[in-house]
């Protein structure tokens, strides 16, 4: 749920910042936090991440809403930049940057996959984040720019958005259910590495996605719907 946690910090510090700061001045905040949001990734990790220090660090790095804000602040920058004319014609013009983009960091994803996945997760804090961060922005333009293109075309694939749609739900409870299914059917912790296991893996996701779709149509779109009644 730590994740969840982050994003509400979010949804309740963002709004005063954007109806209060200058359009200019809000990118500049923006940017200084994405910098700022690195540096304090970087220095958690390096300083006190070490098992001298009980990996306080990595999980300050990881978990700590000051360290992940880089995510954030982008994701913003980019819904800015998607109002703004001028910059959208030019990601238009310049989609070859992205597509660069998206090239570099597949790359350097599976040249440092060895290190991304090592226990203490150095690494990935310090570079990966950043790395997947521009990964993402630059498919998410891509997929908003050019329309026609094969990246655009697979996201529109109707299973990516159905489990998009319900993607809040699988989140939350996939791992419990995932676990209480291995519990129940095969008396041991979850494993993918027999036929059986397998088997009862699939079992516990297509019970994730009966359970997400059940909480999308009961629960969270009548939420959504309630909320769109409203102004503001």
């Amino acid at each position: 749920m730590w994740s969840l946690g982050v994003e509400e910090q979010f949804y309740l510090l963002s709004p005063p910042l954007i109806r209060n700061a200058q359009p200019h001045r809000l990118w500049k905040i923006l940017l200084v936090v994405v910098a700022f949001s690195f540096v304090l990734r970087f220095f958690l990790v390096t300083v006190f991440g070490h098992a001298a220090q009980q990996h306080w660090g990595l999980r300050a790095a990881t978990f700590w809403t000051p360290s992940r804000a880089d995510d954030l602040a982008l994701g913003v920058l980019a819904a800015l930049a998607w109002r703004s004319a001028p910059l959208k014609q030019w990601c238009s013009e310049h989609l070859a940057y992205f597509e660069y983009t998206i090239a570099d960091c597949a790359g350097l994803i599976f040249v440092t996959m060895f290190w991304m996945l090592k226990p203490n997760y150095f690494f990935a804090s310090i570079v990966g984040i950043p790395v997947f961060s521009a990964l993402y922005l630059s498919l998410l333009v891509i997929s908003l720019v050019h329309k026609n293109s094969f990246i655009a075309t697979v996201f529109r694939w109707w299973p990516l958005r159905e489990l998009g749609k319900v993607s809040y739900c699988v989140y939350v409870i996939h791992v419990a259910v995932n676990w209480m299914v291995h519990k129940f059917v095969r008396g041991d912790l979850p494993r993918f590495d027999s036929l059986r296991s397998i088997a009862v893996t699939v079992l516990a996701f297509s019970l994730t996605m009966l359970i997400a779709e059940l909480s999308w149509s009961v629960f969270e779109h009548p939420l959504i719907r309630r909320g769109h009644r409203y102004t503001y």
